[in-house]
């Protein structure tokens, strides 16, 4: 980001007038392109492998999402929602004290904190105060194990429920009622084979397996294909319209299913030449031509203390002239999301002359432009 800000002063009488002035461009954030393939909706139609396919009994699928980790590590996940038993009490843990008034070791039951009104609990006449000693005939009852014991019961079942009310004892009969319960986690993981090829497309990539393959492309895709995990900002990919999450389906017009046929058709091609790829995006085909470059992540730069600067590296370039207070000029690029997708996102922003006369730009087509400090002329959408 520009940092050439001035404090001009214009003294009218007795009286300074201060005006802060800076070129502000936002380069340095969201360059983060793993954190996109996180949580991505897998295919429609896709089942996962073996007994992550296995459902509970009455389950009913909410969602099934995959991630890819930097080092090809894919996580399947599943969210499941069901039915399970609801018995509408709270309770919290019987204290050493509260056993022994009532003769009974600690922590062998729960006190019943409240019940909810018309739930099962008030209907068989528990009461707040109460204490539960046994739960369809199982004691050792800890709030978190009375729990477990209630939504392990199916909605509808009857229970009978040991009370310890002051100084009497008996037993109530209760019909759970329902409550839904999601339950979200991974189901499986495999890891992939991944390559490094920032430094010559500006791309990592990964190769897709048999148990994979559909989660991502779908189960009946027609295509295979190796997956964009990366994308260097501002890297030759980058400027070519390659997005994380792409599918490289095609190269040097070679198919493209794995990794060696990824390096068997781009290997070959020249430092500084073009490669053509055919890329898989949300159901359609896009082309992209990409200049392979030899060290696409490196930096350099020139510095004359307090004449002049120039630093460059993938994500970004600055010039500064006079330490920027005669002119300053900084472009930048960054991997960012936007509405749930990938975006190449760029900037810039220039000001001379003390920014008297200032300018800043994005790639979504917003511009400002500053006169005298004062005077801002806006256009585009953010």
């Amino acid at each position: 980001m520009i940092r050439a800000c001035v404090v001009p002063l214009l003294y009218l009488g007795l009286l300074p007038w201060g005006i802060v002035s800076c070129v502000s461009v936002d380069c340095h954030t969201h360059n983060s392109s793993d954190s996109f393939i996180r949580n991505v909706p897998a295919a429609p139609g896709y089942v996962p492998p073996g007994d992550a396919a296995t459902l509970p009994a009455g389950g009913k699928v909410r969602t099934l999402t995959y991630s890819i980790d930097p080092d090809g590590t894919f996580t399947f996940y599943r969210s499941v929602e069901t039915e399970v038993g609801f018995l509408g009490a709270e309770v919290e843990s019987l204290g050493r004290k509260a056993a022994k008034e009532i003769g009974i070791e600690p922590y062998d039951g729960v006190e019943v904190r409240s019940v909810s009104k018309n739930g099962p609990a008030a209907e068989a006449g528990v009461r707040s105060g109460d204490v539960l000693l046994k739960f369809d005939e199982k004691s050792g009852l800890s709030p978190d194990r009375l729990r477990y014991l209630i939504e392990s019961s199916s909605p509808g079942q009857k229970v009978a429920l040991d009370i310890r009310r002051g100084g009497e004892a008996f037993k109530l009969v209760a019909e759970l009622g329902s409550q839904k319960q999601i339950e979200s986690g991974n189901v499986f993981q495999a890891k992939l084979n991944v390559l490094n090829d920032l430094d010559r497309s500006g791309l990592r990539l990964v190769e897709l397996t048999d148990e994979t393959r559909p989660a991502v492309l779908g189960p009946n895709a027609a295509h295979g294909g190796v997956v964009v995990i990366d994308v260097l900002p501002g890297g030759p990919a980058f400027h070519a319209g390659v997005l994380v999450r792409d599918v490289i389906t095609h190269a040097a017009g070679q198919p493209i299913a794995t990794l060696a046929d990824y390096e068997r058709a781009a290997g070959p091609l020249e430092r500084g030449g073009r490669a053509a790829f055919s890329v898989w995006r949300s159901g359609a085909r896009t082309d992209a031509e990409v200049k392979l470059e030899t060290n696409a992540t490196g930096e350099g730069g020139v510095h004359i203390p307090f004449v002049f600067t120039y630093k460059h590296k993938p994500q970004n370039r600055e010039v500064e002239v006079l330490m920027g207070l005669l002119y300053n000029y900084e472009r930048c690029y960054s991997v960012r999301e936007r509405k749930d997708q990938p975006e190449n996102y760029g900037s810039m922003g220039w000001g001379a002359l003390v920014n008297l006369i200032a300018y800043t730009s994005n790639s979504r087509g917003k511009g400002k432009l500053s006169l005298l400090w004062l005077i801002p002329i806006w256009w585009g959408d953010d």
